[in-house]
């Protein structure tokens, strides 16, 4: 990787292999090919950085480091391992190190640039590319890289009077140490598992949908409580599960269908049950706890006799700091990996990270799991999953529960066009066809629990075949009478969005500005929101900066800061206001599996020839499903609709809603604003407060109206 990487090499074509469409030749096949995609997603996003880091003094100074003249304590370079590496130790810290945060830059791989000694050139010398091991005030800063790199870097530090880093996003720790065990793998024959969903034939499934649902309706009905428990949808994932023996199971859950209900309550308790052992995997802790914590929440189950909690059979492992209040405090918790007791049998059901199971996937190896659960399938890589199918050799089954309608696994725009970025889980339905071919057999929950119904019927309708039902809390609700609106789409003909080379991202300052009109309007004037209950999403890093500075109060210098942000950290009363409106002000990538009662909806839409993010269905099917009470579109919708896809469908439902409501919901519900400037923007937000957030318009299950209101410092 590292000679592929190198500087030198930067501009000459990397030949990368077309993607396969479901099955790979063989297990070496696979990891050259994965390993080759990895290696263009760093050279795409190094060249993207040459060409922009060109300059001493470019825009956006939080993004780099900088030592300015030669003042360095200790620049010592120490030899690792004959391998043609070394390490470099800097002191002082460079200038614009956040003191009183972890560094944003530790575990990252990093463009080391130096200026011209005894020249007037604003110009940057490339060094190379060195990796950041550590970064604080007590060590310092700690880099490795080839030898010849690092010497090259002394020799122009000790001469230049500036030397930047800056920070490659895509590339770090989490990311190297699974390729490195992907690498030991090459050679390795595959496992069962690993043959039928990478290397065999996909497998087959049912005949037809009613063959699948006769045969799953069958297991229910000799099973009477489990539909006491669950909804019919679940039922079949239920008995999906239990009539497969052994192999892939998929269950595709849409937003606000209850795919983590489903795993707690349904799937762990019937493992349980039948003596088997299950590792449940998520990317994030975040994800994870949310999913053990409703094992601690029984809730209404608890007083139904047919359900076993699987809350006394559950351990939690990882890095402590990660895990929840509430895991801790209900004892699962066990350091270093210590899964003893489901060797021993006292406990059947271990929860960690994705990223954990793989780095110290030998730990995992000697628990004998049966089962494998990963929840938000549809944004793991096929690498990843391969690595812990085949390292953790015990698995006779995997369950993959997500929704491929959702976000994707990242990948650069150049790997994408060659087919890369698809989970496992999209590429066994997608051969899904019952009027031919057959696919896999796999379940749709159907039963939405989140949504307003009228922002139900625009996602069922656009991404779901118009298959998604209303839930009975949802039913329940929109039968109160209320004046609120659901959904209101602030639709501009102005505005113009900035692309910012050195960070490839864009910003819109005039939507920007129309989100804290309405932002801070739902906190002046209802006293049912606070910051808490709010979400304004972005599609682009630098947009989602710029909110976080008008909306919170964060100024530009302290970015990078907020940027390492600890997304595990539960947002409760404990946090802080300000705090609080930054975790809610993010990329849509971050809320993926995350609600909230209102959301706003930026689409930075001002350049149209630069919008694939803002088109992108995945990215508009997160974004539309994240509220409880309250959707806010703003940008240029119309002109977004006018290329096709998504937004014109939307668009056009949102046009007949105002005109005849579909199934009978309130034609009142949804309410277009056509924007020509920034003042016709302000006159309708102004409109809006009383026709939208009349207070007392909430119902009795929105926000708790007792809750403090965000001081004026932290708007």
């Amino acid at each position: 990787m590292i000679q592929h990487t190198d500087i030198m090499n930067c501009s000459i074509p990397y030949d990368l292999p077309e993607a396969p469409v479901s099955a790979f030749d063989s297990v070496a096949h696979f990891v050259d090919v994965q390993l080759a995609a990895v290696i263009e997603m760093l050279r795409e996003e190094m060249g993207h950085m040459l060409d922009a880091c060109c300059k001493v003094t470019p825009p956006g100074q939080h993004a780099r480091l900088q030592y300015l003249g030669t003042s360095l304590n200790r620049c010592n370079i120490v030899a690792d391992g004959g391998r043609g590496m070394a390490v470099m130790e800097l002191m002082p810290l460079p200038q614009r190190f956040p003191v009183d945060s972890r560094s944003p830059w530790s575990r990252f791989m990093l463009l080391a640039q130096c200026g011209a000694p005894g020249k007037k050139s604003n110009r940057l010398k490339d060094v190379g590319l060195v990796f950041c091991e550590k970064m604080n005030q007590r060590d310092g800063l700690m880099l490795r890289a080839p030898e010849r790199v690092l010497k090259e870097l002394q020799s122009c530090m000790m001469q230049s009077d500036s030397t930047c880093f800056w920070k490659l996003q895509g590339f770090n720790r989490m990311v190297m140490d699974p390729l490195a065990v992907l690498q030991k793998l090459r050679s390795a024959p595959p496992t069962e598992l690993c043959h039928a969903l990478f290397f065999g034939e996909i497998p087959g499934g049912s005949e037809s949908d009613v063959d699948l649902c006769q045969r799953l309706d069958c297991w229910v009905a000799a099973n009477p409580c489990v539909p006491m428990m669950f909804n019919r949808q679940q039922c079949r994932a239920l008995a999906l599960e239990a009539l497969t023996a052994a192999g892939p199971v998929v269950v595709q859950g849409p937003p606000g269908t209850g795919k983590s209900h489903l795993i707690a309550h349904a799937l762990l308790p019937q493992i349980i049950q039948r003596g088997g052992r299950a590792l449940v995997l998520c990317n994030s802790n975040a994800a994870l706890d949310s999913i053990a914590e409703k094992v601690l929440d029984p809730g209404e189950f608890i007083s139904n006799g047919g359900y076993v909690s699987a809350e006394s059979r559950c351990l939690r492992v990882g890095f402590e700091k990660r895990v929840s209040k509430k895991v801790l405090q209900a004892g699962w918790f066990r350091q270093d990996n210590d899964i003893t007791e489901v060797s021993s049998g006292r406990k059947s059901v271990v929860f960690t990270t994705l990223y954990n199971s793989i780095a110290k996937n030998y730990d995992f190896a000697k628990a004998n799991f049966d089962t494998l659960i990963i929840d938000e399938a549809g944004q793991v890589e096929d690498w990843k999953l391969f690595i812990v199918l085949q390292t953790i050799t015990s698995l006779k089954k995997v369950i993959l529960v997500g929704d491929h309608k959702q976000l994707q696994p990242y990948v650069s725009d150049g790997v994408r066009v060659k087919g890369y970025g698809r989970s496992t889980m999209e590429r066994l339905v997608a051969g899904n066809d019952r009027a031919g071919n057959a696919g896999i057999d796999f379940i749709m929950l159907e039963e939405q629990h989140r949504m307003p119904p009228s922002v139900r019927n625009i996602v069922s309708r656009v991404f779901y075949n118009n298959k998604l039902k209303d839930g009975p809390n949802i039913l329940a609700k929109s039968r109160r009478a209320t004046s609120a609106k659901a959904i209101v789409a602030f639709d501009l003909s102005f505005g113009g969005t900035k692309f910012k080379p050195l960070e490839r991202s864009l910003e819109n300052l005039d939507e920007a500005t129309i989100s804290k009109l309405i932002y801070d309007h739902l906190l002046q004037a209802s006293s049912f929101y606070t910051v808490r209950d709010i979400c304004v999403l972005s599609p682009y890093n630098r947009h989602k900066n710029r909110l976080r500075t008008m909306l919170a109060g964060i100024p530009e210098t302290d970015w990078a800061k907020w940027e390492n942000l600890n997304p595990d950290v539960v947002m409760d009363s404990s946090m802080d206001d300000q705090t609080a409106a930054v975790r809610n002000i993010d990329t849509v990538d971050k809320f993926q599996g995350s609600e909230r009662e209102v959301v706003i909806i930026n689409t930075v839409s001002g350049c149209l020839e630069n919008n694939e993010r803002a088109c992108d269905p995945h990215f508009i099917n997160v974004a539309m499903s994240r509220c409880k009470s309250l959707l806010v579109l703003v940008g240029r919708l119309t002109e977004l609709g006018n290329g096709g896809g998504s937004w014109q469908r939307i668009m056009t439902f949102l046009r007949e809603a105002q005109v005849q409501a579909p199934h009978g919901a309130n034609a009142e519900d949804v309410l277009i604003r056509q924007c020509g400037s920034m003042e016709e923007a302000k006159v309708d937000v102004e409109a809006c407060l009383h026709s939208v957030f009349l207070p007392g318009s909430m119902t009795a299950d929105g926000p708790d109206a007792k809750r403090s209101k965000v001081s004026g410092k932290h708007r």
